[in-house]
């Protein structure tokens, strides 16, 4: 499916999210294992891997998912994510166009499309993709971190190497 649209290029745009999104902000290690992880990032290791396109459809749904969080997703928000994306093909920026045009799904409709090994990638690239201040999205986040199966410690740790507390 989006395999075929896009041409395997999904990781890299991911990559290329997680480096301008992750990119201006302290989060000791977690920056460098994302980056990693997804491609995006100098410090590959071991544990490094690369994305399929599902998983990094599933990535990017979870960005765009939560900038709907607060009830609707405004041209500002929109705007930044776009000019996140980079030097993109037009397919890749139509495939982002459509998912920010989506209907918003809930928190659990969200979790059942993310692989176990994706969890935590979800939920920061969910909680970096927007400024957590309304309730809503804040509601929207614990929400999600239950629907992941996150550990409380696992979501503080998270929100600590950030710098983002919930309302």
């Amino acid at each position: 499916m989006i395999g075929s649209m896009i041409g395997g290029r999904h990781g890299a745009m991911v990559g290329g999210l997680i480096g301008s999104l992750v990119g201006g902000r302290q989060i000791a290690g977690l920056g460098r294992s994302l980056k990693g992880k997804m491609g995006g990032g100098d410090d590959h290791d071991g544990d490094a891997m690369s994305l399929n396109d599902d998983q990094a459809t599933v990535l990017v749904r979870a960005m765009c998912n939560a900038a709907k969080a607060d009830g609707h997703i405004d041209e500002t928000e929109s705007a930044n994510i776009m000019n996140e994306l980079g030097d993109v093909s037009d397919a890749e920026r139509s495939f982002m166009q459509a998912e920010l045009a989506a209907p918003m799904m809930s928190a659990s409709q969200l979790a059942a499309q993310v692989p176990g090994d994706l969890k935590n990638e979800a939920y920061v690239l969910s909680l970096i993709a927007i400024n957590v201040d309304t309730m809503e999205e804040a509601d929207y986040l614990r929400q999600l971190s239950d629907a992941l199966g996150m550990s409380e410690s696992d979501r503080n740790d998270i929100h600590d190497d950030l710098g983002v507390d919930l309302l």
